[in-house]
């Protein structure tokens, strides 16, 4: 069969103009004909989402280390021998910020500079970076007293039938929180998203306030996570929030959190499997010292022309966590057959893969006993996260706000549409 998208054009340099384009125009020559969706689905970050590898961010507090800042590590396989993963992007040793992972998109790395709030997009393939605004500032009689951990407070998502890009921040407030009847929840009143490529007047795109449901709030430490087009974020009353990126609206999900046992507490928000998942921490009756993680999936929804009921099942067990020095990766613990764990007794904090095991008696729980750890990595950093990652060679510069006379900084971008969109 001739290896040829159209007219002689070798598929891999199709493959290659595709991957320039933004998500959007992708989507877009997938309604060409069967062959062209066949090479989009196959060949392109969002159709390979299944396949995604383990990302692995370190965040260096030590001013004094010779080591880079912060580094983004990917892991090809976490099955030992093969589990020492590979550096792909770091921030140098010159820079003294601090930075956050917000998440990862599409090969498109969300990062956030502590005290700043500044904002950045990485493509470690291509090397090209872009400066995101920082969120609007709370007002003067809501802002916090203390620096606090904003990026537990935001979001990098995409949505899979618009192709667009947005970062969403829930400007809660920790002092408020700390004053409030609910424990570490903070009142709510809106929702600020900002959408890459976004053209705006003067400054270019900014960010925008969509109101949040009155009596809305949202526990600060447990984080936000995008998932298939929606931010989610645990409120009071253990309910679950969901924001819309596409039509960008603050609604409840249905299914409240399971309760929880006497002894027991959230950990954090997390994605299991493609699904909104939360981790719920207790001690262990036979061994007090140790820390038990069970880890709860929304399932149900919609599959297909059906919906589903939404309901909360138990996934996971995790066994062993010593408490003050092991610590599960956040929010994408779980890749394929392993769950990831931080050692934090050292100054060289690691990274650990543990295999997962099925119970013997069939059910679908899976179980991990950490004391069988696989090492994966260990580097002289502090704050560990993990993500999943494609790596991409899309331009990021398709996403930069127009200047003030409202043309594009980057005159190539028609040309390379014009296939698509014309």
């Amino acid at each position: 069969m001739d290896d040829s998208i159209m007219d002689g054009l070798p598929t891999d340099a199709f493959v290659e103009i595709l991957l320039r384009l933004p998500p959007s125009a992708r989507r877009r020559s997938r309604l060409v004909c069967r062959r062209w969706r066949d090479v989009v689905d196959a060949r392109t970050p969002e159709g390979q989402s299944h396949r995604a590898k383990a990302l692995v961010f370190f965040l260096n507090r030590s001013g004094h280390s010779p080591e880079p800042r912060c580094s983004a590590h990917v892991f090809d396989d976490l099955s030992p021998p093969s589990s020492s993963g590979r550096e792909i992007w770091n921030s140098g040793t010159g820079t003294a910020a601090e930075l956050a992972m917000v998440g990862c998109c599409n090969g498109v790395i969300a990062l956030w500079e502590e005290g700043t709030g500044r904002l950045t997009l990485v493509n470690p393939s291509t090397g090209e970076t872009l400066a995101i605004p920082p969120p609007p500032r709370l007002p003067p009689k809501r802002r916090r007293r203390r620096t606090p951990l904003v990026v537990s407070c935001l979001s990098f998502g995409y949505h899979p039938i618009t192709g667009k890009y947005k970062i969403v921040h829930l400007p809660a407030d920790d002092a408020m929180a700390a004053a409030s009847s609910s424990s570490w929840c903070s009142p709510l009143d809106v929702v600020k998203v900002f959408t890459l490529g976004d053209v705006g007047v003067g400054d270019g795109a900014t960010w925008r306030e969509v109101a949040a449901p009155p009596g809305s709030s949202c526990h600060v430490r447990l984080g936000v996570v995008s998932l298939d087009g929606a931010a989610y974020w645990v409120a009071a009353d253990n309910a679950v929030m969901s924001f819309d990126l596409e039509h960008e609206r603050v609604v409840a999900v249905e299914a409240p959190l399971p309760a929880m046992p006497l002894g027991t507490w959230l950990g954090a928000l997390a994605v299991v499997g493609g699904r909104l998942g939360v981790a719920v921490m207790g001690c262990a009756d036979s061994y007090p010292t140790t820390t038990i993680v069970e880890v709860w999936v929304l399932e149900g929804g919609r599959s297909g022309d059906e919906e589903e009921q939404r309901t909360w099942a138990r996934r996971y067990s995790i066994q062993g966590l010593a408490p003050g020095w092991q610590r599960m990766v956040w929010p994408y613990f779980c890749h394929g057959e392993h769950v990831l764990t931080t050692d934090v007794r050292t100054r060289r904090r690691s990274a650990h893969a543990h295999r997962l095991h099925r119970l013997c008696d069939g059910s679908r729980l899976a179980l991990a006993h950490l004391a069988t750890a696989d090492t994966a990595a260990a580097v002289p950093m502090y704050d560990v996260q993990a993500f999943p990652y494609v790596g991409t060679t899309e331009p990021l510069g398709e996403y930069a706000v127009s200047d003030t006379s409202g043309l594009s900084r980057y005159p190539y971008k028609n040309m390379l549409l014009s296939l698509f969109l014309e």
